[in-house]
């Protein structure tokens, strides 16, 4: 996992929940029929970025699947790879699906900017996670990696076989993690599309949605945590201003009444 050193120590506790409940779910499934050759330990953990638990409001994105990470720490690929400006052989500003993160969640956390205001993700990134910059939560539904050479496309049989030998009669997976990282807001990658969103837990949709923002809240802990449902973030069809930032930033602030 992503180096303790990095967290404040008012955040190591929260580490050591998601630890517990990844070792839980690991082990959950290790006497379970698993898609082709895969383990329990090809598990992708995920989690929160440092400094989470400072920020106002707390996103937590989730995505559908990792790419060529099985048994491997996504927060720390990715952290690294922020901080080297290089995701995938791409840098980061010419990587859509995590430029799209960096740019909702700095507006959402600096009161709803335009999107031709926002900095570079490259420049976002030399603070990420640290006392001085945004940070924000992460979790992939399925937890094993797509690692096809041949298509980076969602692999639905190996996320769906992931998700069915996920359930549990005495407890939801997914919604323990989103219990443990509180989020005040949840952005979803187009879950919908592959009929994934269910597995989060109850779902109620809320009177806010268009053509491009699917707006539901979602039952934890006694409260409701609203879910804005968009288009994939790496979606380079859809324009990523008016497509993306702007509806969902939209749809944000409609939700918590700051419109």
């Amino acid at each position: 996992m992503l180096s303790r050193d990095l967290y404040p120590s008012s955040e190591l506790s929260t580490l050591d929940d998601l630890a517990h409940l990844f070792d839980k779910w690991i082990n959950h499934l290790r006497d379970k029929s698993l898609y082709d050759t895969y383990t329990a330990d090809d598990f992708v953990t995920d989690g929160f970025y440092p400094y989470y638990f400072s920020q106002n409001p707390r996103i937590l994105f989730i995505g559908r699947e990792a790419l060529g990470m099985s048994g491997m720490d996504y927060l720390e690929s990715l952290y690294k790879a922020y901080k080297n400006n290089s995701v995938a052989q791409t840098s980061l500003d010419g990587h859509r699906f995590h430029t799209t993160m960096f740019y909702l969640a700095y507006g959402l956390l600096n009161g709803f900017p335009a999107y031709q205001t926002v900095p570079y993700a490259s420049e976002l990134a030399k603070t990420f996670g640290t006392g001085h910059g945004m940070s924000f939560a992460f979790m992939n539904l399925s937890k094993f990696s797509n690692d096809s050479d041949s298509s980076w496309v969602l692999n639905n049989e190996l996320a769906t076989n992931f998700l069915e030998n996920s359930k549990d009669d005495k407890i939801n997976f997914h919604l323990e993690e989103i219990n443990i990282l509180q989020p005040d807001i949840i952005i979803t990658s187009n879950l919908n599309e592959v009929h994934l969103l269910s597995y989060l837990g109850e779902l109620k949709e809320v009177d806010l949605s268009d053509s491009n923002v699917w707006v539901y809240e979602l039952s934890s802990h006694n409260r409701s945590i609203p879910i804005l449902e968009t288009w994939h973030f790496s979606n380079w069809s859809k324009q990523q201003d008016t497509e993306v930032y702007e509806p969902v930033l939209r749809k944000a602030r409609q939700y918590l009444n700051k419109e």
